[in-house]
């Protein structure tokens, strides 16, 4: 693979339509020649396609979604209902070398719970084929979780495959006994709707509310 080759390559795998990411570096075997160079193409754009595109894993009965927001580097996440780190393979998206992950259990925490088991109903009712995933972090006085969303219909005999992906960020004030009212509210939209027979589309849209 030539220095033109690789990014053309890189290019065509991150257009990669939705669940058939795995088909396209098969596809590209027979194509490129230099194997080693594919799988580390292949690797890079598999690791970025995973933190938009928000993967889903199962890890002890439950699953927990590949984000930029839970990364903590070196291909390894965090389970925020577990309070584990595991590693991921993007290209195979299995997980493995579990570890325990230090968490303060604080009011934050009870706060995440509460959001997650209410995102979950949520998209029990409105989302088929879903999975949601809670985050946190604390940003001097202001306590943030992003709460996102997963949700994909693949159909790969089929001529179309869809996937939403989408993520709200809520800001709290640590020291209030109350939630402060969603000072920003902050929703992030991703759109992957794929017709082979027609146009490959992505919609994305990002939102900023103050209230």
């Amino acid at each position: 693979m030539t220095d033109l080759e690789a990014p053309l390559v890189c290019s065509l795998l991150l257009q990669a339509p939705p669940g058939e990411f795995a088909q396209v570096v098969r596809d590209l075997q027979a194509l490129v020649r230099d194997k080693e160079l594919l799988r580390h193409e292949a690797a890079r754009a598999g690791a970025q396609r995973s933190k938009s595109h928000f993967p889903p894993v199962r890890i002890n009965k439950h699953t927990v979604l590949v984000t930029h927001y839970n990364d903590l580097g070196g291909n390894c996440f965090f389970d925020p209902q577990d309070k584990l780190s595991f590693a991921f393979d993007h290209l195979s998206r299995v997980a493995g070398k579990y570890r325990l992950h230090d968490v303060l259990l604080d009011e934050g925490e009870l706060r995440k719970g509460a959001l997650h088991k209410d995102l979950e109903a949520y998209v029990s009712r409105h989302f088929p084929a879903s999975n949601c995933c809670v985050f946190q972090k604390n940003a001097r006085k202001t306590q943030i979780f992003m709460a996102c969303i997963e949700a994909h219909h693949y159909q790969p005999s089929g001529c179309w495959n869809e996937m939403y992906v989408g993520c709200c960020l809520f800001h709290f004030r640590i020291k209030e006994t109350m939630p402060f009212p969603f000072s920003q509210f902050l929703p992030e939209l991703q759109v992957n709707i794929t017709n082979i027979r027609k146009i490959y589309v992505i919609y994305s849209q990002f939102l900023n509310t103050k209230q």
